[in-house]
């Protein structure tokens, strides 16, 4: 598993209804994803914390602004961030960008809906949550067709999601010929270099990425991994300390020292 995985989100006031309080297994089975969703953050929840989000869904609908609606659900998505749930903070960020539907704001949802997609274990929640992601970035991706970081993640979500990868693996290498030291097209095809074994190639990547942006720290922890699957320890080992000096979360620290734990048992 690469580490990334585990490391870690337009219609207006669209939610789903009220979760029951304890679902069957069969109503879970059925139930839509979305609905699925809300219903186990839900169950997450102490009866203080339900009170606390059932005030802010509240005040969500006394609001008329689009503005001030989704600054409230951004509050909601930082609070299920926090609460470790990053489908329903991804959802959460994107009620907020279909207030004002903003390139900026569907980009940063769409953004938050593909890592939580990738976080899921359920595949009926991942599909959907990739299907959301998908059409949210190329919705942004059609109101700035300029920006090219948008451009990047729409690309890499066509590789993740359709049936034709190449056409998104292709949208990214057309950015890199006609900017050649874009961070974000970069970075995402030596993602998938790991993925699809080409580890030379991302190995070449990353270091051509650490060369341009050498305080860029996901080039180090992408280069750590690529390392590790080639089966040299001690670069994977140097270049995860170094990721880990450039990130000051404690909790990634540990998750990069329980990832270097695995690969260092004898």
């Amino acid at each position: 598993m690469l580490l990334t995985a585990a490391l870690g989100i337009y219609f207006f006031g669209n939610r789903t209804a009220p979760a029951k309080t304890e679902p069957t297994q069969s109503d879970q089975e059925s139930a839509l994803p979305e609905t699925q969703i809300w219903e186990e953050a839900n169950q997450s929840l102490t009866e203080e914390e339900r009170k606390k989000v059932a005030g802010m869904e509240k005040a969500i609908d006394t609001l008329t602004n689009p503005e001030q609606r989704a600054m409230m659900y951004e509050g909601l998505s930082a609070f299920w961030n926090k609460k470790g749930l990053p489908a329903a903070s991804a959802l959460s960020r994107l009620y907020g960008a279909r207030q004002t539907g903003s390139s900026s704001a569907l980009h940063a949802a769409g953004s938050m809906l593909m890592h939580a997609a990738e976080l899921s274990t359920d595949s009926n929640i991942q599909k959907f949550l990739f299907g959301e992601s998908l059409e949210t970035l190329q919705r942004a991706s059609k109101l700035d067709s300029t920006n090219l970081d948008i451009q990047a993640d729409w690309a890499r979500a066509v590789v993740l999601t359709s049936a034709n990868p190449m056409e998104g693996i292709m949208r990214l290498r057309n950015i890199t010929q006609n900017e050649p030291r874009h961070l974000r097209a970069n970075y995402h095809l030596a993602r998938m270099a790991i993925t699809s074994g080409q580890l030379p190639k991302a190995v070449a990547r990353f270091r051509q990425i650490i060369e341009w942006y050498p305080a860029y720290p996901d080039a180090y922890l992408g280069l750590g991994e690529a390392y590790h699957e080639m089966g040299n320890s001690d670069s994977a080992l140097y270049f995860l300390n170094q990721y880990k000096g450039l990130v000051p979360d404690p909790d990634l620290h540990q998750q990069v020292d329980e990832y270097i734990r695995q690969f260092q048992k004898p």
